[in-house]
């Protein structure tokens, strides 16, 4: 699954972005109560055209799974809150620890991993560690599955076909209804948001859960009111067919590297397999540079770029490989 970038809601918004209105609020309250937060999100709400879902994609024997009422969805969203408190669905001051959405479930399934699609990641270190919660009881119960990953292999995103693909290590069967989310208990100095779809068109399921940082679980719908009544950008892929004993075999075997790093005037880019295309994108998502070297190794000139973080895109027959570089003088 290919990685992508995206510009943060302070940026110059990309071609296509559309600007929606939604209350202010003076702060969040402690109390949990239908609607008690619902103007707690800013104005200036950015968001996006929603893919197309409405068959489900299938590769590698997986079948994505569409969350909610996501078919019906006609737009995609990051949610600020009020005066750069950080995302709704995301980091924020308030610290809250995790964000996840409920999958019904009637027969049992492996799980290969998900798609989760972040709009806006802004790498400052720290990790993010990605979870399957049993939800076949009254509440968020024990966890079936978890796989840490750093900050910094997440690349924002702009469109949805290249939102970050996360496998984990070993199938994980679910015979109930699940939870698949993230926590952010280890996210240092780093800022991101999840996309979700437009406010109202989550039909009223009540699908969304966080948690605060006392370790309490909540339904987004109850917290925040009709004004968040939406489904998470998070789509679980499971399996179709054989299911394998251990890591999934389409996985590459092969690491790709970048050096020096941090790089001044040359970066050098080596492949075990030939590379049909190499991209260069910055941390708002513009590409800075791209080539197609058809071949296990490329120089790239750095010189005129200036100095900071980059994201080096790697595309073979076989996958799309991120790697974070910095370039320093």
């Amino acid at each position: 699954m290919k990685h992508f970038l995206a510009t943060s809601i302070s940026a110059v918004c990309f071609v296509g972005l559309l600007i929606m209105c939604l209350p202010l609020a003076a702060q969040r309250s402690t109390l949990v109560a239908p609607g008690q937060r619902a103007t707690l999100v800013t104005a200036g709400q950015v968001f996006m055209a929603s893919p197309d879902l409405t068959t489900a994609r299938t590769e590698y024997e997986l079948e994505m799974i569409i969350p909610g009422n996501w078919n019906n969805s006609t737009g995609v969203s990051i949610y600020p809150l009020l005066e750069g408190r950080g995302y709704v669905f995301g980091t924020n001051v308030f610290d809250d620890r995790a964000k996840g959405q409920k999958f019904w479930l009637e027969q049992e399934i492996a799980l290969e991993g998900a798609i989760f699609w972040f709009p806006h990641v802004e790498y400052g270190g720290g990790n993010l560690t990605f979870k399957v919660w049993n939800m076949s009881g009254t509440g968020v119960g024990e966890v079936l599955a978890s796989k840490t990953v750093s900050i910094g292999d997440i690349v924002p995103a702009e469109t949805f076909e290249e939102a970050f693909h996360l496998s984990f290590d070993e199938p994980v069967y679910v015979s109930g209804d699940y939870m698949v989310g993230f926590v952010m208990d280890d996210v240092a100095g780093s800022e991101l948001a999840l996309a979700a779809s437009l406010s109202g068109e989550g039909g009223s399921l009540g699908l969304v859960y966080e948690q605060w940082e006392n370790g309490s679980w909540h339904v987004v719908l109850q917290v925040y009111g009709p004004d968040l009544d939406v489904d998470l950008a998070i789509f679980p892929l499971k399996y179709t067919g054989e299911v394998p004993t251990s890591a999934p075999v389409f996985q590459p075997q092969v690491e790709m590297t970048v050096f020096p790093n941090p790089a001044s005037d040359i970066l050098n880019v080596v492949s075990p397999e030939p590379m049909q295309e190499v991209r260069i994108l910055d941390m708002l998502g513009k590409v800075v540079h791209s080539a197609r070297p058809n071949s296990p190794e490329v120089r790239i000139d750095t010189s005129g770029f200036w100095p900071g973080i980059y994201f080096v895109q790697v595309f073979t027959a076989r996958e799309v490989t991120t790697k974070r570089v910095q370039v320093s003088r």
